[in-house]
């Protein structure tokens, strides 16, 4: 798993901290370029990129720190989509 910012730092704050003004997307609501949680992992925050592994459910994509968190998402999507 890939994770950034420090601990006890929130993602939202992670995402801002870095200097930029990015807004942190909502899994399911991130497109390539943006900045997001990982679906499975909500404190490991990353920008998207084509290469992002992700899942397509139930009409949205989730995007990914690694391959395993989207295999496991995948296997049990209903599990961790409300």
């Amino acid at each position: 798993m890939a994770a950034s910012g420090n601990a006890g730092t929130s993602a939202a704050e992670s995402a801002t901290s870095t200097g930029g003004t990015a807004t942190l997307k909502a899994p399911g609501e991130a497109r390539i370029g943006d900045k997001t949680t990982c679906a499975m992992h909500s404190d490991a925050v990353f920008t998207v990129t084509a290469s992002t592994p992700k899942v397509e459910y139930r009409g949205r994509t989730y995007y990914f720190c690694c391959p395993e968190c989207a295999k496991s998402f995948a296997e049990r999507p209903g599990d961790f989509v409300k």
